[in-house]
Parts: structure tokens; C-alpha cells; sequence
């Protein structure tokens, strides 16, 4: 769209009529059309590809006793947060005991992760 009007512009102070004005126009949107195509295809390539979701599962670790569950962090990372399985619950890094697996929530508000 700009490309057009300044090629009206041009095309008009340079013939001074209505066929420089109209051949200003087309030059203009032709070359309006390129340079912004090229423009967005420049951006698609420098723009970053989202993150994958990181989908909350835990992982068995070496011992069947030991179950790992991921928390996500507000920055992308992941923190891993080591269980054991002691009777029916689960004991966490920091001695404390869950009657249940915990999920990322309940262990972020333990203070794992950032």
C-alpha cells in the first residue's frame, strides 16, 4: 500500500499526467509487494520456534523406588525433583513425606524449582 502511493507520487511529479501517475502506481505496488514478501519471509526465518510443552510424567529412575518428577520453571527450564517410595507415599529431597505421588504444583509450593 505505501509502495503504491509513493509510486502515485513519483509518477505524477514525473510525467505530470495521468499515465505517469498510473504507471507510478504500478511500478510502486509491484515493488511494495516484493519488498514486503521478502521482508516476511526474513522474519519467519529469524523468528524463534516455540517451546515444546513439557508434559508433566515421572520418570523411574534407576531403583524402582525412586520415581522423578519434572517441574517446569517460569524460564523454560526444568528442575528435577527426586522421590523415593517408602510404604505408600513418597519422601521427598528435603525429608518430607507425601501420602500420595505429588504433582508439580504441591512440589513447587514444597520450594522445588525457580
Amino acid at each position: 500500500m505505501l509502495g503504491t502511493a509513493i509510486g502515485v507520487g513519483v509518477g505524477q511529479a514525473i510525467g505530470r499526467d495521468t499515465e505517469g501517475t498510473l504507471i507510478g502506481a504500478a511500478i510502486g505496488a509491484g515493488a511494495g509487494y516484493i519488498i514486503g514478501n521478502e521482508s516476511d519471509k526474513k522474519k519467519a526465518r529469524t523468528e524463534p520456534e516455540p517451546k515444546p510443552e513439557i508434559v508433566q510424567s515421572p520418570a523411574k529412575t534407576q531403583a524402582d523406588n525412586d520415581t522423578t518428577v519434572n517441574i517446569q520453571n517460569d524460564n523454560g527450564s526444568v528442575s528435577p525433583v527426586k522421590l523415593k517410595k517408602q510404604g505408600v507415599g513418597y519422601v521427598g529431597p528435603k525429608g518430607e513425606y507425601y501420602d500420595h505421588l505429588p504433582a508439580e504444583e504441591e512440589l513447587r509450593q514444597a520450594g522445588y524449582g525457580l
